[in-house]
């Protein structure tokens, strides 16, 4: 008896001793492990870094962004080079078959400024010569102006005009049932919102710019107060190089849109198109919006690569001049 209750009270103390996650896991229910907290969710995490799109309306007609079902991926990483041989070269930069001498120029120009600031100073960044077309009579439009004149970037105004599809382009837009008289107000009331601007580029007008009468409005306005014209090429059917040249205005056309699709991967083939471009020894002019922050990203990442392969960055200025009715084509 006696030994019997010595192992009774050494059964007691050793329970005693045991720690308490024991009882929690025998009350935990069934199926259920004592780590989780089943009355406490798991938090929500939004794996989209840029969940907004931007509005439909301040874009141009051939501008709008690709339905996205899932987010952008940054590109694999690229295993590096075995000892003793080059670096492996980006996929998206052409072949060296051209030397840069005989490259034509870079120019970029960023569009829809004024709308927001957010990422915006993220694209003046850029160490290169690159224009901002600033919409009109918007809450930052002056700011955004400022920016970047601060910046030592060049300034255009985005002229709203009306598209094909319809919508609304913005404050201060032209349109086709508009008098030459209010047009041409309009346009003043415009630049009195972006101030420091040596040129205009439309901003939608893929209905505008195929009227050969407005454009002639448009570009006499424009080249009575010195600026140049940049065609946004919002449509095959625009006249603007053709009534540029009838009124002697200095003028150049966008060739490439850096963004008409919103990931990593088709941005950096736009921008591969762009450069092969250049290796036809013209000009390219490369159109993005300062309403992707991606964009901003890829341009700051992909300048250095550029600038060590002689890729040459010209401003815009530098590149407009007068064109020839005869020669059609001639820059």
């Amino acid at each position: 008896m006696g030994l019997l209750v010595a192992i009774a009270i050494l059964l007691g103390a050793l329970i005693a001793m045991l720690p308490e996650s024991i009882e929690r896991v025998c009350d935990t229910p069934a199926g259920v492990r004592a780590t989780e907290r089943p009355d406490r969710p798991e938090p929500q995490t939004d794996d989209d870094p840029y969940p907004s799109v931007p509005d439909d309306s301040l874009m141009s007609d051939q501008e709008q962004p690709a339905p996205q079902t899932q987010p952008d991926r940054p590109a694999p990483p690229v295993p590096p080079a075995a000892e003793g041989t080059a670096a492996a070269q980006p996929w998206w930069l052409p072949p060296a078959a051209v030397p840069p001498e005989r490259r034509g120029p870079l120019v970029l120009v960023l569009d829809d400024a004024g709308n927001s600031l957010e990422a915006y100073e993220e694209f003046l960044r850029f160490p290169g010569p690159m224009a901002v077309a600033v919409l009109p009579r918007l809450d930052f439009s002056v700011h955004a102006a400022a920016l970047a004149a601060a910046a030592g970037k060049e300034i255009m105004l985005h002229q709203p005009m009306e598209a094909l599809r319809g919508g609304d382009p913005g404050p201060g837009s032209i349109g086709l049932s508009d008098p030459p008289e209010r047009i041409v107000e309009a346009i003043r009331e415009n630049l009195r919102t972006v101030p420091g601007a040596i040129g205009v580029n439309n901003h939608m007008g893929s209905l505008a710019t195929a009227d050969a009468e407005l454009m002639r409005t448009v570009l006499a306005a424009l080249h009575e107060q010195d600026l140049f014209f940049l065609d946004s090429r919002t449509s095959a059917e625009t006249v603007g190089r053709l009534v540029a040249a009838e009124v002697g205005i200095p003028f150049a056309e966008r060739t490439v849109f850096l963004d008409n699709s919103r990931t990593r991967e088709s941005i950096l083939s736009a921008l591969g198109h762009a450069l092969e471009l250049s290796h036809r020894g013209e000009p390219v002019v490369m159109i993005g919006h300062v309403t992707v922050p991606l964009l901003a990203d890829i341009l700051l990442e992909v300048y250095p690569v550029l600038d060590a392969h002689g890729y040459e960055f010209v401003p815009v200025s530098q590149l407009v001049r007068p064109v020839g009715i005869a020669q059609g084509d001639e820059q």
